[in-house]
């Protein structure tokens, strides 16, 4: 597989371009974060928060960052917090295990729910991508999960009287080829671009949307992705919103992995390599899926990210790629089996549309 002489990048990734040194227009477009510190977190977190019984709500995945957060926000900033966990119906053991053992270990208030729009459009989804498979479609297949977490989030917090909402959102994540993928062309801006791309996948496949509360589903997951309705209406509840990755502290990987081990004793999942999107299930089966349509998935775009920030070199990069994006193809058989779609029929049908790859590396 070509890459891009300085990240990990395949020179198939949409969008990327490289210049005569074979660097991709990615890592030149890169940018390392300027962060205004831990107490200046907190005194904007506080300041927000006054006439409220908690300094702070997080939406708590029991993954690896919200997890860091919680340990943070309680031990070190010393806030009152109020963990928030929406159960989507597949979250693995290991994160529902690490979010009440976290919780009770840092003494924070903890409230459970659960919203069904992903176990309702999950199956079906599923069963829709494997009859006519589209690599541009699997981030679709858990569609409901964040419109599901922001509608049930933000009802709690309203409920308890929450006002300042820290998620867990790092600027290393991103992954522009999901989006990319979607767009009619994968350089395009604008809504546009992406709104019309996204209908003539649909149309291609409408088992997708044949449904007409799946369709409701898929278009409210869109508007929690790219529309203004939800941050419209924490501000009309007086609720402000948070991102310490972006503004206040350093992502950095080996301090919270470190952390996490020796001071919240935090378990990774069984079914996982990375402690990177450890906490779905479903995590697991759109990275194999990614891997065999595409030859990587997101793994690739956050840990050139971390060569950019320089946190890892690009030889520890090449050689923790490959690890990390695999995914055992007996739990893949086990999801499928569950949700009533045959893995040997689905890999019959990504081979017969010319997609699927054997990555050996």
């Amino acid at each position: 597989m070509e890459r891009c002489s300085r990240c990990i990048l395949p020179l198939d990734y949409p969008g990327i371009e490289t210049d005569t040194d074979g660097t991709c227009n990615f890592c030149h477009e890169f940018e390392p974060g300027h962060y205004q510190g831990a107490e200046k977190l907190k005194a904007d977190i506080l300041e927000r928060s006054k006439g409220s019984k908690y300094d702070v709500a997080i939406g708590f995945s029991g993954g690896r960052d919200s997890s860091f957060l919680v340990y943070y926000l309680s031990r070190v900033l010393g806030l009152k917090v109020l963990a928030i966990t929406i159960d989507n119906g597949y979250m693995s053991r290991d994160a529902i295990d690490n979010v009440r053992s976290i919780a009770d270990e840092f003494g924070v208030e903890l409230v459970i729910r659960k919203h069904r729009y992903l176990e309702y459009s999950f199956p079906r989804n599923l069963k829709a991508w494997s009859r006519q498979p589209d690599p541009a479609l699997i981030i679709a297949l858990c569609n409901g999960c964040r419109f599901g977490l922001r509608k049930t989030l933000y009802q709690v917090m309203q409920e308890y009287g929450a006002r300042v909402l820290v998620d867990g959102a790092s600027p290393l994540e991103p992954n522009p080829f999901k989006e990319k993928l979607f767009r009619l062309n994968p350089n395009g801006k604008g809504k546009l671009s992406l709104v019309v791309g996204i209908l003539s996948h649909l149309l291609r496949n409408p088992r997708w949307i044949i449904n007409p509360y799946n369709m409701y589903i898929f278009f409210m997951e869109y508007a929690a992705f790219y529309g203004k309705h939800y941050e419209k209406k924490l501000q009309k509840q007086g609720i402000s919103l948070i991102s310490p990755f972006y503004n206040y502290i350093h992502w950095d990987e080996k301090f919270i992995e470190e952390t996490l081990k020796n001071d919240a004793h935090w378990t990774l999942s069984t079914q996982g390599v990375s402690t990177w999107r450890s906490d779905c299930l479903l995590a697991f089966l759109k990275g194999y899926l990614h891997k065999h349509t595409l030859g990587y998935n997101e793994q690739s775009g956050l840990i050139s990210n971390l060569i950019r920030d320089g946190q890892i070199s690009r030889e520890e990069a090449l050689a923790r790629v490959t690890r990390v994006q695999s995914v055992p193809e007996e739990y893949i058989r086990e999801l499928l089996e569950k949700t009533g779609v045959d893995f040997n029929q689905m890999v019959d049908n990504i081979k017969k549309a010319n997609l699927y790859r054997e990555v050996t590396e």
